[in-house]
């Protein structure tokens, strides 16, 4: 296991990458305005504003919207790989917390409700890739004040890493110490002012953050 720190780091998101968060919206994306579903990765970026080291969500709102994550910490700087080296470029995984307020849109996430300050949580360890055993069986789940709400396993990816880093790097080179989001589960949760949240990747890691501010119930 190591540390990192992501002060001067991009942050990169995968929204829609789970089977059943696709499953979920299938019918809404066959309708206007989406017509058809996403056929390439659907992206949003959390900007150096939302890094929260404190593991105190501050809200303005009553409530707020949970996305755990799998995230993935590049090695070194990578532009344009194939599937089969993709892997030689990245360091490690953890887990992280994709705060944001409630927005309709997946394929084009707000600004508004992505990039609020301290929106944004993520465990300050790391394991490294290479004691990884399966990375296409890692499960991740979601606790609010001790009861899971939410959980999947990666063998549910749409895409898997390989497949999502040669996809992005076509277009954009990803920095050593970017991190990239693998997307969040399906089911919508929220989380209230006094709420304890954890996300837990089997039994390697979790992340608990708590929830302040906002109006009280």
């Amino acid at each position: 296991m190591f540390q990192f720190e992501i002060k001067d780091k991009n942050v990169f998101g995968v929204a829609l990458n789970y089977q059943s968060l696709l499953k979920e919206n299938n019918t809404a994306f066959n309708e206007k305005p989406y017509v058809a579903p996403p056929k390439r990765p659907v992206l949003f970026i959390k900007p150096p504003n939302t890094y929260n080291a404190s593991h105190k969500i501050t809200i303005t709102d009553d409530t707020v919207q949970l996305g755990a994550n799998i995230a993935l910490i590049m090695g070194k700087d990578a532009t344009r790989l194939s599937k089969n080296e993709a892997l030689n470029y990245v360091k490690g995984i953890t887990i992280a917390n994709d705060y944001s307020a409630p927005s309709e849109s997946y394929y084009r996430p707000a600004v508004v409700a992505k990039c609020k300050d301290g929106y944004f949580s993520i465990h300050k360890n790391a394991l490294p890739i290479t004691q990884i055993k399966d990375l296409n069986d890692l499960n991740l789940s979601l606790e609010i004040n001790g009861k899971e709400v939410q959980s999947d396993n990666s063998r549910n990816w749409v895409r898997d890493i390989p497949e999502l880093l040669e996809t992005i790097t076509e277009f954009m080179t990803l920095r050593e110490g970017d991190i990239l989001l693998l997307g969040t589960p399906s089911g919508f949760h929220f989380a209230k002012t006094g709420d304890k949240v954890t996300v837990k990747l089997d039994n390697l890691l979790s992340l608990e953050d708590e929830i302040i501010g906002g109006n009280a119930s």
